[in-house]
């Protein structure tokens, strides 16, 4: 997936920190519960 050219277009700057709220509710396939993961820094 070419994340960058999906991002800038989205206006998200890339690891400067302004997020986009909207991105959450971004579509994906079901996943299971065991293959999903949070990292907190």
């Amino acid at each position: 997936m070419e994340n960058a050219s999906v991002l800038e277009e989205l206006k998200f700057g890339i690891g400067d920190g302004n997020l986009q709220y909207y991105l959450y509710n971004w579509r994906c396939p079901e996943m299971k519960p065991e293959n999903i993961g949070l990292v907190l820094q």
